[in-house]
Formats: structure tokens, sequence, C-alpha cells
């Protein structure tokens, strides 16, 4: 699913609305591609808006995701959007783009489309942080230049034509505090991508459609819902996985420890039944050093059956066994 130019028209004028007065709070990474901003709507409390790069938006209460990350962009733009004021939300160059103006120093631009971004930007247009930097053939979205909106891929007179409707007329349509779909379902059906009657029963009540706006975000919600899910649902997993071996690694280790505890408890026993037997070995060793090294080494020799040899290190003499 894609939002059009015209659905977003009508987006930007609902929550230009709705949003008048709100602050933002904090912008925080549940998807790869998703990002959440925190807003305070005084009146309702805690909403959110969820900008999927792959071309979506989200506005409404959370989807319940447990895990949210940072990054550069997210860090950078929390210092200059946390708790400001949000403006105006309008429609740039009347494509599929989405300004949030702040009362701060920053605004936040979204290009709602495939490969989308969602990119921060100084009063004057200059930009500060993009969620996706990029040097491309005809802009750079690249901090310190100056934010260029991408070239338009719709080629909108067609569409004008085809509705048979002046801009002037749709915009009005579209603008409409109650913009119901039943009213220009006739118009859309060639715009709108998709059909009317392919969306959820809930949508319609009485033979009366919602809202556009609510019924597009209900759309869009339930899509960045399951999308988000999966994710979680992938997050948990690999954090399962990694515990796993975590778990599996340290009964490795524990098991060495038992298993030198039982080396360690035997070395001990021998000891202690061998002792007298020992301290006299270790005498004679003592007197075949005096004799030389030559003479020690053939004296453990014998003893050990060829298992035990004197080795030489920085601080002296140490006694090897094999096992």
């Amino acid at each position: 699913m894609q939002l059009d130019v015209f659905a977003l028209l009508c987006l930007a004028e609902w929550l230009n609305q709705e949003l008048a007065g709100s602050y933002a709070q904090k912008l925080r990474i549940v998807h790869p591609q998703i990002y959440r901003l925190k807003i305070y709507v005084p009146g309702k409390g805690n909403r959110y808006l969820y900008f999927d790069l792959s071309g979506l938006i989200y506005y409404g209460k959370t989807l319940g995701e447990t895990h949210s990350a940072e990054n550069r962009f997210v860090q950078r733009a929390n210092k200059y959007l946390a708790d400001s004021r949000i403006e105006k939300v309008e429609l740039v160059n009347f494509d599929r783009i989405l300004r949030f103006r702040f009362s701060g120093e920053a605004d936040l631009i979204f290009e709602c489309m495939p490969r989308g971004n969602l990119v921060l930007v100084s009063k004057e247009g200059k930009i500060l942080a993009a969620a996706m930097e990029a040097a491309l053939r005809d802009r750079k979205i690249i901090p310190g230049e100056q934010y260029m909106p991408p070239p338009k891929q719709l080629d909108t007179p067609k569409k004008y034509s085809r509705l048979g409707l002046s801009k002037q007329i749709l915009e009005q349509i579209l603008r409409r505090d109650r913009c119901y779909l039943y009213y220009v379902q006739e118009q859309l059906v060639d715009i709108l991508p998709f059909k009317i009657n392919d969306l959820h029963p809930s949508a319609v009540i009485e033979e009366v459609a919602a809202p556009l706006p609510e019924v597009l975000f209900s759309f869009t919600g339930k899509l960045l819902f399951e999308k988000i899910q999966e994710f979680q649902a992938s997050i948990k997993q690999s954090q399962l996985t990694k515990q796993t071996k975590l778990l599996e690694h340290l009964k490795r280790n524990l098991e060495q420890l038992e298993k030198k505890k039982e080396e360690i408890e035997k070395a001990i026993e021998f000891i202690e039944n061998n002792y007298d037997k020992l301290e006299q070995l270790i005498e004679i060793l003592r007197k075949k050093l005096d004799e030389g090294e030559a003479a020690a080494q053939e004296f453990l020799r014998q003893i050990s059956g060829g298992k035990a040899r004197l080795v030489r290190e920085k601080d002296g003499l140490k006694l090897e066994i094999e096992k």
C-alpha cells in the first residue's frame, strides 16, 4: 500500500488541526524503517506519530511495541524537537512530502514514498540530520546541505484529467473537516491506492463512512502494527537465542570446572594418602639435583615411566607430569 498525494493532502489538513498546540516529546526507532514520535496532545494525553520509510504514516495510540532504540539521527532530532510545540503540518510542493513545523529551531520533513526519508531541517531549510543520508545525482541529503525535495514521480495532470475536476475543487473536497469517503468515492476511485469496498467493514457505520483520515490511519496502523510486531518478535527470538548460547557456554564452563574440581580432589587425596612417600621422593630428588640436572631427570624418568620431567622456566625448575 502507498499513500497518494491526494490522501496525504487530506491527512496534512487533518493533522494540522489535530496537532495544533501539541508538544513533541521523544523520537525513537521501533523498527529498522519505522520511527515513532511521542506527542502530548492537550486534553487527550499521549499520542504517537509513526513514520515508515517505506511510505506509510500513522497517527494515534501506541502500536504496542516493547523495544525502541536511538541512533545519531534520533539523538540529533530529540535535541532540537523535544518539548517544542507543533505549529503546523503542511504538504510540500504538492507531493508526498509532509513538513511538521515546530516552535523551536528545527522542523521535521517526512518523504512519504517507497524510498522515503525523515529529515531534520533548520527554519531556513538547511539539513541538520537525516535518517537516510545520501548523495544522489539530483540532490544531497547530507547535514549542511540545503534541503531539496525529490523530483516529482506522480503525473498529477493526467490524474486531474481523469477526474474531470479542477485542482481547486478537488482540494476543497479533501480539505473538508468531515471529509466522508462516500462523498468523494466516485471521484477518487482511480486515485486512492485501494478500493473503498476493500476496507474493513468497521470503517462504515450505518451506511455513512468514517472520515477519510481516520480510515487511512486505521488501515496504515494495522499494516505498521504487523511490521512492528514481527520485528519485535525477531528481537525477542534473537535475545532468546543469545541467552540460550550464553547458558550453553556457562554450562560447558561449569562442566570444565567440575572436571577440574574432580582432578584437584583426586590429587589432594593422592597427596594425603602418600604424603610420607612423597616427602621421601622429594628428598631424593633434591639430592639428585645436587648431583646435577641430568641425574634428577633420569631419576624422575625411572620412577614415573617417562611421564615426569623437570622443565626450566624463568623462576627455576618446574615439575611436569603427563596425564
